[in-house]
């Protein structure tokens, strides 16, 4: 008897399938799709997301949140505050170093890698999960918000 394997491949998931997949990513999912900046995501230019958790919103003020959702243009700044061109894996080495980075908004970021795997953002933020990668990029979950205190 003969039998026939078909294989499948595996299917291809972008920046925003990839963030929309996850519960814990559902925040700033929603932000994205307010700001009306989904294709900044789903295309095929190559970007390094900076995602905060749900959790991450939990640390600024509800009124911060609202100001935000309220504005679709400081929403937009703050969506794309979070997102740096091009594919940026491992975003901290195995050495001490710091860099500045230019985000899509047009924001500087500060990044300092300590040496052991990991880093801060803007000397408050860290990286909680790093290189999902999807398709068009990679994404870094972190534990602040960009720009908010």
């Amino acid at each position: 008897m003969l039998g026939l394997v078909f294989a499948t491949a595996a299917q291809a998931a972008n920046l925003l399938d990839r963030m929309r997949a996850d519960p814990n990513l559902s925040t700033f999912v929603g932000m994205i799709d307010k700001a009306g900046v989904a294709s900044q995501f789903s295309g095929t230019q190559k970007v390094t997301v900076l995602a905060p958790t749900n959790g991450a919103f939990d640390m600024v003020g509800p009124s911060q949140l609202r100001g935000l959702e309220g504005n679709q243009e400081r929403l937009r700044a703050f969506v794309l505050g979070h997102v740096l061109p091009g594919e940026r894996t491992a975003i901290f080495g195995t050495e001490h170093t710091t860099a500045s980075a230019k985000t899509l908004a047009g924001s500087t970021i500060e990044v300092e890698a300590t040496g052991m795997g990991s880093g801060m953002i803007n000397n408050h933020i860290k990286v909680v999960q790093g290189d999902i990668r999807a398709d068009n990029g990679v994404i870094h979950k972190v534990d602040h918000p960009i720009g908010m205190r």
